[in-house]
């Protein structure tokens, strides 16, 4: 049997994990994605040497799906490998919570664990958010919800084996226009400083198509105003993270990152889904 190396982005030892340090154990292997840590890795690594990524430079914010791999693994590994340019300390998951709550959670385990490893929690980070934004908060809420934990692995096989990284997991509540204002501005501040690569994640509906072409020229011109009025119109039809994607467009444009690339739409009539990826970069 194939052995795959697995990979530990935390060299420290159990006894160290203390009882503020937990982990949370993945809760879709076997269901959404191989439990198997060698089939995973061959699977992921697989799409990662097919895919024919963009040519970027210095990639701060990306838009994808989330969902099982089998529809969107090829998505999720064009747009990540687009970044092999780009270096991050930090990688921030910001997903739609299906807890309504006008705040962003954050998760207060010290690590996320997957079958490829161990996944370590940017603590000064969370803190540094928490304390200086009221929106911001230490919690378990929507944790439960597959789409952050979907990406770990590939994260893992895209950027863990290149350089270590630390992972912000954010999870975005009623996704109100008062709320991404906030957390646009907060998030701002804290990456401005810091090597990060900001992913929001969001699935649209194929039945807002009609809508979706001024949205995304909207979201290209990163015009913060008419994706806030599209996130309060059209929230419950035209996608499932609406808000995520405006904080990370907002997040974009305050990192001078304006040049916006569409990857591609995957439309799966199943589940009147439509999955689009994007970037942004400098």
């Amino acid at each position: 049997m194939l052995k795959t190396p697995v990979l530990e982005l935390s060299i420290l030892p159990d006894f160290m994990v203390g009882f503020s340090k937990t982990s949370r154990p993945p809760k879709y292997a076997g269901t959404l994605y191989p439990a198997d840590a060698d089939a995973l890795a061959v699977q992921i690594d697989a799409a990662l040497n097919t895919a024919l990524p963009q040519p970027l430079t210095d990639v701060k914010t990306l838009l994808l799906p989330y969902a099982d791999y089998a529809h969107i693994l090829t998505q999720l590994a064009t747009a990540y490998r687009s970044t092999e340019s780009s270096r991050y300390d930090l990688i921030a998951l910001l997903a739609p919570s299906s807890v309504a709550s006008n705040r962003i959670t954050i998760s207060g385990h010290g690590f996320f664990d997957t079958p490829l490893g161990r996944l370590e929690i940017n603590d000064y980070v969370r803190n540094e958010l928490c304390d200086e934004d009221d929106d911001f908060f230490i919690s378990e809420d929507g944790l439960d919800d597959a789409a952050l934990e979907l990406h770990l692995p590939i994260l893992q096989r895209a950027f863990g084996v290149r350089a270590p990284f630390k992972l912000l997991p954010l999870m975005m509540g009623s996704q109100t226009v008062d709320l991404c204002t906030e957390a646009s501005s907060g998030l701002s501040e804290i990456f401005h400083s810091k090597k990060v690569l900001l992913v929001a994640l969001c699935n649209f509906s194929m039945s807002g198509k009609a809508q979706l072409d001024d949205y995304l020229r909207a979201l290209a011109a990163q015009d913060h105003g008419a994706l806030l009025r599209y996130t309060a119109l059209y929230g419950s039809t035209l996608g499932t993270g609406l808000g995520n994607v405006a904080v990370m467009a907002k997040v974009a444009h305050a990192l001078g990152a304006k040049t916006f690339t569409e990857f591609s739409r995957v439309a799966d009539a199943a589940t009147g889904r439509l999955y689009l990826s994007a970037a942004f970069s400098k």
